[in-house]
């Protein structure tokens, strides 16, 4: 009977230290488990600050280039100042006016710049935050008949630039 009493504690102790050893197994898988939710976190949020920094970078990138466009096709009115008033002073321009083609092509340089710009935006996702932009657009429309008579002309061409020429030209049609 001794042999039996000594196998009994034996069994309960060797039961008690394999649930003493699960549960040891079990606290640290649960500390892995949060080591690597921690984990996981920072990194999440280590990739939301670049790519918070790469959307600046891309922001920063368009308006540059936005500016550059706008400034180049400015550009042309400093080197051509004879054009000036049919885009800055509202004159008219006459079927027989000896600038008709000069003033055409620069319109439709300017055309070209004022919806390169708006895409620009609302493909870059920013479409909503570039309004001196688009009040910049309009008031070039407000100032010349020239450019509202060419967008009538060639609309078809154009996309989002069509819609904002139409009510600044209507505006200003308007108030004449």
């Amino acid at each position: 009977m001794g042999s039996d009493a000594e196998k009994k504690p034996d069994r309960a102790e060797r039961r008690e230290e394999i649930k003493l050893r699960l549960e040891y197994a079990k606290a640290l898988l649960s500390l892995v488990g949060i080591v690597s939710i921690v984990f996981a976190a920072l990194q999440w949020q280590a990739a939301n600050r670049a790519a918070e920094a790469g959307n600046r970078a891309a922001l920063l990138s368009l308006y540059q280039r936005v500016a550059s466009e706008w400034r180049d096709q400015l550009r042309a009115l400093v080197e051509k100042p004879h054009i000036v008033p049919y885009f800055l002073d509202g004159k008219q321009l006459k079927p027989d006016d000896p600038n008709r083609d000069v003033v055409l092509a620069f319109a439709d340089v300017r055309l070209d710049t004022m919806d390169a710009i708006l895409t620009y935006a609302s493909l870059g996702g920013y479409g909503d935050q570039i309004q001196g932009w688009r009040n910049t657009v309009a008031d070039a429309f407000r100032s010349s008949p020239v450019l509202c008579e060419r967008v009538r002309s060639v609309s078809s061409n154009y996309g989002l630039v069509v819609p904002l020429a139409n009510r600044a030209c209507t505006e200003n049609s308007e108030t004449r």
